[in-house]
């Protein structure tokens, strides 16, 4: 699998992460059967091979994924039809896609939903001019900085709470009392629920759980060597028991099999280190 990273325009940077631009090959699939665990960001997909991708979804099977936003999910992702593919995904952040397309997140929760369904015309023809750039990189980079830029002239980004909430939970790795936040913050507790669900697509306390799960993850891709007591004590889990059973939880395999999950350590990898191209 060849992987390239490329960081949005410096004005979508509140809303983005960055672009991912993936060519796996039917080969790095012959040990995979899960191509991510629930992550803590929602995506949009583009695939400009000549075949797709199906993936499986809290059982549902997804076909044809291309020109897909998938949002927050509680599960892992299969990939159920491995193959040749190019695939280009756009990483928002937490609250990135509710502020550029100002849809509740909460409404496509597990799903995997087309850009035409869920932004009608305003989609265009983005999924084609992808397609014809399929060869040129950077052309990819540039149609995707137009697209999103059109959302994002009537809804310049307002820093709120949810902006500081998001900002300390990411700060100490997801382990945070939510309870102890509003306190801090003084904001009710079902008024944050509520507006988090709304513009993340998780709870405050979910999205703690799935971001310390990705740094769990992190560590042991990175340090294979490292102590488990050492994670317990550093990602504030009780004991070794509960950073397994958590692990198994939601990632549903045991750190032995991480080096199985091919496309998520390149996910990984973005997020902690890797070569930035420029837009």
């Amino acid at each position: 699998m060849n992987s390239r990273f490329y960081n949005p325009l410096p004005v979508l940077k509140d809303f983005v992460k960055y672009y991912i631009i993936f060519d796996t090959y039917i080969d790095d699939f012959n040990q995979l059967t899960q191509c991510s665990i629930p992550y803590n960001c929602p995506v949009l997909i583009f695939t400009v091979s000549d075949d797709t991708p199906t993936f499986i979804v809290e059982g549902h099977s997804i076909s044809n994924i291309s020109g897909h936003i998938g949002g927050q999910t509680y599960s892992p992702i299969y990939m159920h039809k491995p193959g040749n593919f190019r695939i280009i995904v756009v990483l928002f952040q937490a609250n990135g896609a509710y502020h550029l397309f100002r849809i509740p997140q909460n409404e496509y929760l597990d799903q995997f939903v087309t850009l035409q369904n869920l932004l009608g015309k305003k989609s265009n023809d983005i999924q084609q001019r992808i397609y014809d750039n399929r060869n040129n990189n950077h052309e990819i980079i540039r149609e995707l900085n137009i697209f999103l830029l059109r959302f994002l002239k009537n809804n310049e980004i307002r820093k709120t709470y949810l902006d500081d909430v998001i900002s300390q939970i990411i700060e100490k790795n997801g382990n945070i009392k939510v309870e102890e936040l509003c306190t801090d913050l003084n904001i009710n507790p079902r008024t944050l629920r509520r507006y988090f669900k709304e513009q993340v697509g998780v709870t405050p306390k979910q999205f703690g759980w799935f971001f310390r799960l990705n740094v769990l993850h992190k560590y042991l891709m990175y340090y294979p060597n490292i102590s488990i007591h050492d994670l317990v004590y550093q990602l504030g889990y009780f004991d070794q028991s509960h950073l397994i059973n958590d692990f198994k939880k939601y990632a549903h395999y045991s750190p032995g099999l991480l080096s199985n999950n091919i496309i998520l350590s390149h996910f990984m990898k973005a997020d902690s280190y890797y070569e930035k191209f420029p837009a």
